[in-house]
């Protein structure tokens, strides 16, 4: 049953990863488990945080390096993607996984293009010179 409604592949750089086969069973999903979300999504978050307080170790999973981020914005969480994308240590640690720099640049225009969205009296200007810090530094 799991091959009709999860498709395995392997990435080169998180390993072994399982998809929903179709987008409609991830949406019919989050629909079912809406109420239960929140306290797993605070587990995720609350184990981010451990990596980040241990300095991205080289240990760090690597969901935490790339689709955390694209996780965080597609929810909203602007500013603790701020956080994170503007951590040089966690960019280090992108790098020695990628060997590459353009999960890093990626984040940090995707997550600059939403903050930009924002109306002028909201924009967040510290997050934004944080951002161009790090994308320099990059």
């Amino acid at each position: 049953m799991s091959g009709r409604t999860l498709r395995g592949r392997t990435s080169s750089n998180l390993g072994r990863v399982y998809l929903f086969a179709h987008e409609t069973l991830r949406v019919e999903a989050e629909r079912l488990f809406r109420d239960d979300l929140p306290k797993y999504w605070q587990r995720i978050c609350a184990w981010a945080n451990e990596h980040r307080l241990r300095g991205w170790a080289a240990d760090t999973p690597g969901y935490l390096l790339a689709p955390y981020g694209r996780q965080l914005l597609a929810l909203g969480e602007t500013e603790m993607l701020a956080a994170l994308a503007a951590d040089p240590a966690r960019h280090d640690r992108m790098y020695e996984h990628e060997r590459s720099d353009a999960a890093a640049h990626a984040e940090i225009l995707a997550l600059r293009t939403a903050l930009m969205q924002q109306p002028p009296q909201s924009l967040n200007l510290a997050a934004l010179s944080k951002l161009a810090i790090a994308e320099q530094r990059l």
